[in-house]
């Protein structure tokens, strides 16, 4: 959960300094979607379901990640995924890592 965590993060990231890498032909609404103001971001960053109240936790993984919002798993299959490779490059760029 804290790898969806981070690729969530990164993904926000670049849908601000680099829209065209995280959204390809959607660029143009880069710096629109990430607005914290709006629902869609909280409902996106937001992993509540996927911590759960109890430790340590009993629910099977599988359980777990089909609670999370169908959206955001969406997205993260849909949208994330497929740009993985080109998504860490950027950010190990961003924080000046030479590989």
């Amino acid at each position: 959960m804290m790898n969806v965590a981070l690729l969530r993060v990164l993904f926000t990231h670049a849908m601000l300094a680099r829209p065209r890498l995280a959204l390809g032909r959607a660029a143009a609404l880069g710096p629109l979607l990430p607005d914290p103001r709006h629902r869609a971001v909280r409902m996106f960053l937001d992993l509540g379901r996927s911590f759960l109240p109890d430790y340590p936790v009993t629910t099977p993984i599988d359980e777990t990640v089909l609670d999370e919002h169908a959206l955001a798993r969406m997205l993260d299959y849909g949208l994330i995924v497929p740009r993985l490779p080109a998504l860490y490059a950027f950010s190990a760029e961003s924080l000046g890592h030479r590989g």
